[in-house]
Formats: C-alpha cells, sequence, structure tokens
C-alpha cells in the first residue's frame, strides 16, 4: 500500500493530536498533552494546518511535518514547529522516510 501525502486541515486536528503523542511516545520529555492543551501549543505556535503534511497509510496518520508561519527580520516565514514518525506501524520503511518526503511539500 502506497503512502499518501497531504496537506492537513483542520478536520485532521484529532489524528494529529494523537499521532504527535504517539510519535514522542518515547521522547526523554513527557509530550503527552490533552486535546486542550494540544489545541493552545497549535494556536501559541502560529501551526498553519494547510500548510502542514501529513504522511497516510490507509487513511491512518503515521507521520507529519507540522508548519508554523510567523515573522522573522520583517519576513512571514514558514518553520518546520514539529516533525514526527509513528512508530510499531506495518510498513516501517515508509515511516523511516515519511519526515524527510513531509518536508518536501
Amino acid at each position: 500500500m502506497k503512502t499518501l501525502y497531504r496537506f492537513l486541515t483542520d478536520n485532521d486536528r484529532e489524528i494529529l493530536h494523537s499521532a504527535l503523542v504517539a510519535a514522542f511516545s518515547d521522547y526523554q520529555v513527557d509530550m503527552r498533552m490533552s486535546r486542550e492543551q494540544f489545541d493552545y501549543r497549535l494556536l501559541r505556535d502560529g501551526i498553519d494546518l494547510s500548510k502542514s503534511v501529513g504522511a497516510f497509510k490507509e487513511d491512518v496518520l503515521i507521520g507529519f511535518c507540522i508548519s508554523g508561519v510567523g515573522m522573522w527580520q520583517d519576513e512571514k516565514t514558514i518553520y518546520d514547529a514539529g516533525t514526527g514518525v509513528v512508530r510499531n506501524i506495518d510498513d516501517t520503511e515508509s515511516a523511516g522516510r515519511c519526515s524527510t518526503s513531509c518536508c518536501r511539500y
């Protein structure tokens, strides 16, 4: 099954939240957060989901590159506000390439 890469929408918030928590489950810093905390982080960090990319396998979000939008040196700038790959999926090869592929968009 091919990996589908697409821009995210507000309708993807719930699955993005779950994927972020799963992707960072073994991270040294505790990244668990409630849905409300996650929504606040998106707002605080200037996340624009329409400029963020998700990698999907059979409608399951397996990786993401979320983009923030802000000003830097008086220029509107897009920056990588978070990249993650969900572990323990069937196709680990696609997951391994996910973050690199996402950031190409």
